[in-house]
């Protein structure tokens, strides 16, 4: 997640396939866990 939100500005269809891509691989629980546990 410090990647995704040290990178910006993503574009929106980026950010849509990148949490997909996530999630395929790691599963929505748990990418949702690291989404809401990372400070904005």
């Amino acid at each position: 997640m410090s990647f995704v939100f040290s990178h910006e500005p993503w574009a929106p269809s980026a950010l849509a396939c990148l949490y997909h891509t996530l999630v395929h691989e790691f599963g929505r629980e748990k990418v949702d866990e690291a989404f809401n546990r990372h400070p904005t």
